[in-house]
């Protein structure tokens, strides 16, 4: 994929994507929000990643979250910053 090639280019293109208006009908924002916070997880980023979980709140329902993020990866980034996960 581009953004294992480029990983930069292509956080920076993933970003760009967030910003296109109807994005809903072209596809779900929580997938591109869970490539990014996945992204900084696996790079052990917890702040990054956290800060974009946050985000994504926004705009997908907190309940349906873990229908787009590995639950593990949710509980690692909440506990590297000591934050309770509920």
């Amino acid at each position: 994929s581009k953004l294992s090639q480029n990983a930069e280019e292509g956080l920076r293109d993933l970003q760009q994507i967030l910003q296109v208006e109807n994005l809903g009908s072209a596809l779900r924002v929580g997938d591109v929000y869970s490539l990014l916070v996945e992204y900084h997880a696996n790079r052990q980023r917890w702040k990054q990643a956290y800060t974009i979980l946050q985000e994504m709140k926004e705009y997908v329902p907190e309940n349906s979250i873990k229908f787009f993020i590995n639950q593990n990866i949710l509980i690692a980034i909440h506990r590297e910053l000591g934050i309770e996960y509920r």
